[in-house]
């Protein structure tokens, strides 16, 4: 087999392979971790989820970073290996678990393309809100944000005619809540990364919990600015607007996405229990995390200085799986 082929093939079944152990780990890890995260503040419970939904991910990322480089410097271009049918096989499998997770992420994305390239195109601009907004006469109630870097709200004429003007606020809040935390960019993430735990109905299940902790921690962000009874109006005035149909699928933060249970959940938390405002780093937390990032980059140039030495065993290890598989 040629060079390339065999090092496509080694790369994608090393990928399956760590992303499946990392697959299991996270699955193990959760079980017993899952009551300790239900008490936690939304935001510090999305930020566990988001790590544990994307560890396999990133696990596998970090092994074709170290094998890529390996192979490209160490193996020979002529060689004349030739795989087993296990690395055939391993590889098959990676390779379609990536067009499977690629195919269904570049199908949301391009809805959520259609969507908004409709309020662009239809669309007016609506002034007077802290971001820039269009408004359109859409036939779901859409309340979104789009972009990743340049925030954009979507707002359909149904919402902005069912709410009153600090309704409108409160919703305004809220998605400028997502923008500030990156939701869209993490959401994003979530939908197309390659790992088995994506399949599984807890790689859903997380996913589906980091949404809803997402929004909760959105609604703690905005009750520093308005009250939580009045987001919660705006909630349930943009939930009854959804036909019974459906829901509309984005890849983008909006106001509409919940289950009943879920948005029965959410009114509840802030009508009962308001959100408190989120504390303010102070200077000791921001020095430290200055500190922090010092040390990581530390960390990271002390590892690529040793870079080179690690992939010749990477290397090593690459040749006894191709002998052993």
């Amino acid at each position: 087999m040629s060079f390339w082929l065999l090092g496509a093939a080694v790369v994608l079944a090393v990928h399956l392979i760590a992303t499946s152990l990392a697959s299991l780990l996270v699955a193990q890890r959760h079980r017993a971790a899952r009551q300790a995260l239900a008490g936690l503040p939304p935001a510090e419970r999305a930020g566990r989820l988001l790590r544990a939904a994307l560890f396999p991910f990133v696990a596998g990322l970090a092994c074709v970073a170290l094998v890529v480089p390996a192979w490209l410097i160490y193996e020979p271009r002529d060689t004349q290996e030739t795989p087993g049918l296990a690395l055939v096989i391993l590889a098959a499998a990676g390779l379609a678990l990536i067009a499977v997770r690629l195919g269904g992420g570049a199908r949301d994305a391009l809805r959520t393309r259609r969507v908004v390239a409709f309020f662009r195109r239809e669309g007016r601009e609506l002034d007077g809100l802290p971001a820039p907004a269009s408004r359109a006469v859409y036939g779901f109630p859409v309340a979104a944000l789009s972009g990743l870097w340049r925030p954009r709200l979507l707002l359909a004429e149904s919402v902005l005619r069912a709410l009153r003007r600090e309704e409108l606020d409160a919703v305004v809040a809220h998605e400028l809540a997502h923008a500030k935390a990156r939701d869209n960019l993490k959401r994003l993430l979530l939908r197309f990364s390659p790992d088995p735990l994506a399949l599984t109905s807890l790689g859903q299940r997380l996913r589906a919990e980091f949404v809803e902790a997402a929004e909760g921690a959105a609604d703690a962000e905005a009750c520093a600015r308005v009250a939580p009874t009045v987001l919660a109006q705006a909630i349930l005035k943009v939930a009854r607007l959804v036909p019974a149909s459906g829901r509309l699928e984005l890849v983008l933060a909006s106001l509409h996405h919940e289950d009943e249970g879920s948005l029965a959940a959410r009114i509840r938390a802030l009508v009962e229990t308001p959100p408190a405002a989120p504390a303010q780093p102070t200077l000791a937390q921001k020095r430290a995390g200055s500190r922090g990032r010092l040390t990581i980059g530390l960390l990271i140039a002390t590892g690529l200085a040793g870079a080179l030495a690690a992939l010749a065993v990477v290397h090593q290890g690459l040749e006894g799986l191709v002998q052993l598989l």
